[in-house]
């Protein structure tokens, strides 16, 4: 069990169901930008867990995950931590508000993709391939 309830999939027929060969760019990868504030540990592990299991690993660069003025409990750095080497967890001591921590991230993203996410979605197949190769 990869640890979250897997969806069915529910991409149209039109889309593609092999990225194999495809060209996303000379070096892509993929900074995941995630900020959070009072999230539910729960729901924050799925979202972590459908991540690293339906994305290529040599697609993503890192997940920052900006804990938004969170109390120490709330703030789950060491199990984040623990589910990959990739992860930084960035902690405001303070509230910034959505948008300042998402640009506190960009400052710190080293992908050559920002992508950003909540964390109470679970992604489905290739859903970071599709975006990237558009």
């Amino acid at each position: 069990s990869p640890g979250f309830t897997v969806p069915p999939d529910t991409r149209p027929k039109s889309c593609p169901r092999s990225f194999k060969g495809m060209d996303f760019g000379e070096g892509s990868t993929v900074s995941i930008i995630i900020p959070y504030l009072r999230e539910s540990w729960e729901h924050f592990e799925k979202t972590m867990r459908s991540m690293l299991h339906f994305t290529p690993d040599v697609l993503i660069q890192e997940f920052i995950l900006v804990s938004d003025g969170n109390p120490p409990e709330l703030t789950y750095e060491d199990q984040l931590n623990a589910m990959s080497p990739k992860v930084r967890v960035v902690k405001n001591e303070e509230r910034m508000g959505l948008i300042k921590a998402k640009m506190k991230a960009v400052e710190l993203a080293e992908g050559d993709v920002l992508v950003f996410m909540e964390a109470h979605c679970i992604v489905n197949r290739q859903w970071l391939e599709a975006l990237l190769s558009r």
